[in-house]
């Protein structure tokens, strides 16, 4: 099964995502952050033990249970990070778009994904080989304290998540999910931001058939209006109400 798993991993890197014209690593305006902390010769050595992929909208960046051979980071786009549950059930955890590195605490413990990735639009990538990243940790220590405080800011994130999740009724659920579609994912967007049943219910621990109930309630009380793939918040207070008080 591990050997099966592993071979598909192989197959979503090398076949369906597509590499681009490589660009240097000091020179890429478009790099992580925390590469600022990195002298030029640790800059190189990324460099050459790098490979630079697009996704298409919808493909697999990487998958929870196969191993970690790479650290990704984020450099345009946006990807959705989730957990894939019993009975082909998801969590969504978060989107995120550049300047993000997605790999995880499984890179310090088991060398195994613990979430999957799924790019939701063209997303490019830098896929950094493991075993020079964590050399970097240890040779840097203004690197690793960089990346061990995005950890654990991911953490911190993920706390609150799992209190709105089993604390809050289904309409301050869902609320909470629109407004950082609005504020976080989809910020540049004023006039509304896509959407489908599927993801909200992943975001929010619910049926699609719940979701969906939620957001036609909440479109005939005039808060937001729905469209076929896209939702437009018309009252924000008491969209910001409900999810506070949810």
């Amino acid at each position: 099964m591990k050997k099966y798993v592993f071979l598909s991993y192989l197959i979503n890197v090398t076949i369906m995502a597509t590499p681009f014209k490589k660009t240097s690593c000091i020179d890429c305006p478009r790099k992580n952050s925390l590469f600022k902390h990195l002298t030029e010769e640790e800059l190189l050595l990324v460099d050459k033990n790098k490979t630079e992929v697009t996704y298409n909208d919808g493909e697999i960046i990487f998958k929870q249970g196969t191993p970690i051979t790479h650290i990704v980071s984020i450099t345009k786009g946006l990807a959705k990070v989730y957990i894939e549950g019993y009975d082909k059930k998801n969590l969504i955890i978060q989107y995120v778009r550049s300047n993000e590195f997605l790999g995880g605490p499984g890179a310090f413990v088991d060398n195994m994904h613990h979430y999957s990735v799924t790019a939701m639009e063209e997303t490019c990538a830098c896929l950094i080989d493991v075993n020079v990243f964590k050399s970097l940790m240890l040779k840097n220590v203004f690197f690793a304290f960089g990346y061990i405080e995005d950890i654990s800011r991911k953490g911190i994130y993920n706390f609150d998540r799992f209190i709105s999740l089993t604390q809050k009724q289904m309409h301050g659920r869902v609320a909470e999910a629109l407004l950082y579609f609005a504020d976080i994912v989809y910020s540049e967007m004023h006039d509304g931001f896509p959407f489908n049943r599927k993801d909200i219910a992943e975001i929010t621990a619910l049926s699609k058939d719940s979701a969906g109930r939620i957001l036609n309630s909440l479109q005939e009380s005039n808060i937001i209006k729905v469209s076929e793939s896209s939702i437009k918040i018309l009252n924000r207070k008491q969209l910001e109400s409900i999810s506070q008080k949810g």
